[in-house]
């Protein structure tokens, strides 16, 4: 072995150090000139300084192993060291050594000076390793840097060990990035595999298309431990089982997606429990939310769909549909049809109804209309004419029932200033006489009229009370069936929603006109109208 060779100074050099201090450790040199005479005297001096370096030195040689003669035998100094979280103290020694052997010297929790042949047992304090031939010691090897190092590699962010870290429960702090080694794979057998490491895919047994994984083999050692699962390959799907064996899940947790991950903790000898697990698609996410209230929302968007509207049975039906908000289109891009039927829902859901294409208009008929299952207000129709047009409905569990609609109920209107709801009402003294009546209205603005109905004193006898409702001489309805109708021996009675619908102008007159009275007597006629007001109604 060839060791570095420091330089002797020369007098002169020497002497110039006289009184100076070494500014690596702060010891004095001897001051030059100093003679058994002086005070101190030189020997003093030299003591002086000589205390102060073996003061550095000792905690150095604390538990080093020498050999101070020759032979087997070796010496080791005193020491202070831990075990356990205990202090201990080891007050020095020696130890004869067997010859031809390597041997290990260490301390334990007795505070003697310890040896084999064979290896460091665990949880001691490491001293040295002797090697000896026949007769005599031939190295020492100091192992005290064990007892701090963990084996560090030539990589800053690496640590290499040849068993599990301990940190003796202080934890890891300012860590600048975390990283997990590649991913492996596992493959299911008989519903179990056996993790190896923290991050694992898992592969379906024999490369199945479907598989469960109920079981991930436990550690009574290791309780606490992290592990993170994801899936081999989407094309396999493995369905991780919840209670089937010793997996404690949030429900059972599909493996079809390579991006889906899921963290389990090992905290029982025998079980693992899920900590969380990745949401791929709004429909997971929704579900896992089910149950939970909103509150303190900021923003609320909902997805849309397009549904075009089916003939069916004499419904004009919409169904399945899968998002909150539907922009409803007429058959075949027709430029107008009617909807009575929205199929599915369940009871608490909400959606709310817009228009695909202003240019075709969709009307959502009340359920009385055809049997449809739609509960409107008012049981008046609502008319999708503009982009504007929202019609908001809750599932009652049996049909929709309206919550809310855009303040342009009908598109005509969309853009007024006001639109003010006002009952047009009628009223026929005596028994209304046949053909157009002298009981004209002139409209002082424009409006919107949606339904008709009427009352009568006394009952129809021998047949209907048929009323229709006349804007400058022409019929609202296109056939009489549609008409204002009060059923034979019944006191009221009203138009078919949706067919008398239209928009007037100011300046136009309404007119009553009995098709059929059949001795109804003492009439009142009230329609259903909104009015486009331009400026604001204001009080005296």
């Amino acid at each position: 072995m060839s060791n570095p060779v420091l330089p002797f100074l020369g007098d002169t050099a020497a002497k110039a150090l006289g009184g100076q201090k070494h500014t690596g450790v702060g010891l004095e040199y001897p001051s030059a000139n100093l003679s058994p005479s002086t005070s101190p005297t030189l020997m003093d001096h030299i003591n002086s300084t000589n205390k102060n370096m073996w003061g550095l030195l000792a905690p150095l040689v604390m538990g080093a192993v020498v050999q101070i003669a020759t032979g087997l035998t070796v010496d080791a100094f005193g020491a202070d060291y831990e075990l356990a979280g205990t202090r201990r103290n080891f007050a020095g020694g020696s130890k004869t050594l067997p010859a031809n052997q390597t041997n290990y010297l260490w301390l334990d929790a007795t505070e003697t000076l310890l040896t084999n042949t064979t290896g460091f047992p665990a949880d001691v304090y490491k001293l040295a390793i002797v090697t000896t031939d026949a007769t005599t010691v031939t190295s020492i090897v100091d192992a005290r840097w064990m007892n701090f190092g963990i084996g560090g590699t030539n990589s800053w962010y690496a640590v290499a060990a040849a068993a599990e870290v301990d940190f003796n429960g202080n934890g890891i702090k300012n860590l600048g990035s975390l990283k997990l080694a590649a991913s492996t794979e596992l493959t299911i057998a008989a519903g179990v595999v056996t993790p190896t490491g923290i991050y694992h895919s898992v592969d379906t047994e024999t490369d199945a298309a479907t598989d469960d994984l109920a079981t991930i083999t436990a550690d009574a050692a290791k309780v606490g431990q992290l592990l993170l699962v994801k899936a081999e390959t989407q094309a396999r799907v493995v369905t991780m089982k919840d209670g089937t064996g010793n997996l404690k899940l949030d429900g059972d947790f599909v493996l079809d997606d390579a991006d889906k991950t899921i963290v389990l903790m090992q905290h029982t000898a025998t079980e693992w429990t899920e900590v969380s697990r990745s949401q791929t698609d709004i429909a997971s996410l929704l579900n896992s939310l089910a149950a939970l209230p909103l509150t303190n929302v900021s923003t609320l968007q909902v997805d849309s769909e397009t549904l075009s509207i089916v003939e069916s049975g004499g419904f004009g039906q919409l169904t399945a549909f899968t998002k909150p908000l539907i922009k409803v289109d007429t058959e075949a891009m027709a430029a107008t049809d009617f909807l009575d039927q929205i199929l599915g829902g369940s009871a608490g859901e909400i959606i709310v109804l817009a228009p695909a294409n202003a240019a075709r208009i969709v009307t959502v008929q009340h359920a009385a209309t055809v049997g449809g299952a739609f509960r409107l207000s008012n049981d008046s129709q609502f008319e999708m004419t503009s982009f504007d047009s929202r019609l908001t409905l809750i599932h009652n569990g049996t049909d929709w029932v309206e919550i809310s609609r855009s303040p342009a109920r009908a598109g005509a209107l969309a853009g007024s200033d006001y639109a003010i709801y006002q009952p047009l009402v009628i009223h026929l003294a005596g028994v209304p006489a046949l053909g157009v009546a002298k009981h004209k209205i002139l409209l002082a603005h424009d409006c919107r009229i949606f339904t008709g109905k009427a009352y009568a004193v006394t009952a129809p006898s021998g047949g209907n009370l048929i009323i229709d409702i006349l804007i400058n001489g022409l019929s609202m309805f296109s056939q009489q069936s549609q008409m204002i109708n009060v059923a034979d021996g019944l006191n009221s009675g009203s138009s078919v929603p949706g067919t008398s619908n239209g928009f007037y102008t100011a300046g136009q007159t309404l007119e009553i006109e009995v098709e059929a009275a059949n001795a109804a007597a003492d009439v009142t006629v009230v329609l259903n109208a909104f009015f486009q007001i331009q400026q604001p109604v204001t009080g005296p």
